[in-house]
Parts: structure tokens; sequence; C-alpha cells
């Protein structure tokens, strides 16, 4: 077994990490029915509240209201007296509406029905919490096959599994009609392909285009861009880097333009990309450097003091491997960081 935590080699382990027959990987199942388990009962939160179902998160009211107007391609009635908005919809990041929406437009056309009332606030909010209950499940896997890259030592991936699905934060944000997990789910797949890249042929595009793929999906869910930067090295590492970052550049919109259902004109588009980056929305305005901090202050706490410290930790074991590096791998391995 080899010392280092990181696996030097692609032969240390095999290239997917889920090699082996389902016994071997039993630690991974049952983490996953863990996960499946810890987050499917908080889908139905509201039910059994005194005044009947209502919302958790006020996130949750705007995906609902960003759904029923990719349903309707019109106004939508804004019964709790929200301003109003241009086309209707609110200026908000729509793939993950998209999700309910698309199920419910394909019952639509299955009935015949293209008109008429929506579900009720109740069932479209439901829906979109399942749907972040299995992009939280699945990031669990994700987070193996990641972790699995990194490092020789199975155990490790286990164990960073098994860390996930019963992460607090995560479990929260995992039941709720929200874009942040799903978003997380893209980022680190886009991030798994990138890796899977920098250690097949590097002139091979197909791993690259995938990961601009799952890059620009987490852009249409949450204008999520942590992979970005990253992905613009690994093309930049390329002998013909214009068409790699051609390529990663058409492959990134279209993640985006599928996720999202292309529900975007360019006006739409600038005023929800100028809404998310502002200093000021809607007459509030913050700073922020105190954003920063107090997330910096929270952050031990949401994710748990001990988990923070062990990240520290293997942040600090990875940035000496990366030391360590060949002059040839050094470059791919910065993509990571």
């Amino acid at each position: 077994m080899p010392t280092s935590i990181v696996s030097t080699t692609p032969a240390q382990r095999s290239p997917s990490g889920l090699s082996g027959s389902a016994r071997r990987h039993w630690p991974l199942l049952a983490a996953l029915a863990i996960a499946l388990l810890a987050r499917i009962p908080g889908a139905f939160w509201g039910a059994n509240y005194p005044t009947g179902w209502t919302i958790h998160h006020i996130d949750e009211y705007t995906h609902l209201r960003v759904t029923a107007g990719l349903i309707n391609q019109g106004a939508v009635d804004d019964p709790a007296g929200h301003r109003g908005y241009p086309d209707g919809v609110p200026d908000y990041p729509r793939g993950m509406a998209a999700h309910v929406a698309l199920p419910l437009m394909a019952v639509r056309a299955l009935t015949g029905r293209f008109s008429g009332p929506l579900p009720s606030p109740r069932i479209v909010v439901t829906i979109g919490r399942v749907v972040s209950v299995f992009y939280g499940v699945a990031t669990v896997l994700v987070i193996f096959l990641l972790v699995r890259m990194f490092t020789a030592r199975i155990a490790v991936a286990y164990l960073a599994a098994g860390i996930l699905a019963l992460s607090g934060m995560h479990v929260t944000q995992s039941h709720f009609f929200l874009g942040d997990v799903p978003a997380l789910f893209w980022t680190l797949l886009g991030l798994f392909f990138l890796g899977r890249h920098l250690e097949s042929n590097p002139e091979s595009g197909t791993y690259l285009s995938a990961s601009a793929f799952c890059l620009g999906a987490a852009f249409g869910i949450k204008l999520m861009i942590l992979g970005v930067p990253s992905l613009a090295i690994a093309a930049a590492l390329s002998r013909s880097r214009v068409a790699r970052l051609l390529s990663a550049a058409v492959y990134f919109v279209a993640g985006f333009c599928i996720v999202s259902l292309n529900a975007y004109s360019p006006s739409q588009l600038y005023r929800t990309v100028k809404i998310a980056s502002a200093v000021g929305i809607h007459g509030y305005h913050f700073s922020r450097l105190a954003g920063a901090l107090i997330y910096g202050i929270e952050l031990p706490a949401l994710v748990s003091f001990p988990i923070v410290v062990l990240a520290a930790c293997g942040t600090f074991l990875l940035c000496r491997e990366l030391l360590q590096c060949t002059e040839d791998s050094r470059g791919g391995r910065w993509c990571y960081f």
C-alpha cells in the first residue's frame, strides 16, 4: 500500500473507482442508502403544519414562480404582493425550476391540456424537493468518485461519502426546492470529468467536453462558476488550446441552455446575472466584505468544526503532494486548486 494519500498513477486504482462486485462496495451502498433515508422525510416538510401545508425556505416561493412562468409563458399571479417582472418570471436562475416545469409540461402534452390552472403549490414544491433529494444522494456518489481519483486508499473515499451522506447542512439543503445542491452536483461531476481528462490522452477532448457541459449546467442552475477557472486551465494546457477553449465554451453554453430549457432572452439573462452580482437588491444594500466575514464565522458551525479541521488538513497534505509532483503533472494538478 502506498504511503502517499494521493494516487500518483492510474494503475494504483481503477479509472472509474467503481470496479469490482457490489458486495465489495457495500460501504458506498450503505452511504447512499443512509443519504436517501436522511433526506427523503424532509421533502414532505410542512405536511403536518397546524395551519396547513406551507413552504419553508423563501426561495422555494421564487422557484415556484419561475416554474409557473416557464409553463404559462406569461404573467404570473403574485398573491404575496411581490414586485412585478417584465415577462412575468422572476429574474432568477431557471435551471432548477426547469426540472419541475418539464415533466409538468410533458403531462400536459400527453393529456392534451395545454392550458388551465397549474397544480397546487404543494405539488410543485414537493416535486422540486424530491428532485433535490435525488441530487443530494447522487452527490454522495460523485464525492466518492472524485476522492477516489486523488487517493490510492479506497477507505478514504468511503469515509468522504459517509461524511457527506450525514452532513447536516447538505442534508438540509437536499430536501428543499432550491438550486444549491443540484448546482454542487454538476460542479463536482464537472471536476471529476476534468480529472479524467487530465489522466487520459490530453489530446482527446471527450472528458473535457463532458466537464464543460456539467459546469454549464451548474451555471444554469445557480450561476455557479466554481470549476470554470480549472476548466480554462485544462483547455489551455492542450496543444490545440484555441480549439479546446472554443469547444469547451460551446459545451458550457449547451449545458446552460439545456438545463434551463433555453428559457432566457439576452435581456433576461443580463438582468439575472446583474441582480445576482449586485450589492443592492430590491432596496437592500450589504457589504461583500461583511458578508464574507459572516460566512467565515458561521462556516465551522454550519459544516461542523471537526470536518472543517479535516478539510484544512487534507488541503495542506494535497498541496504538499502537489509540490512534489513532476513538472509534467504539476500543471494538471493546479486545475484542482
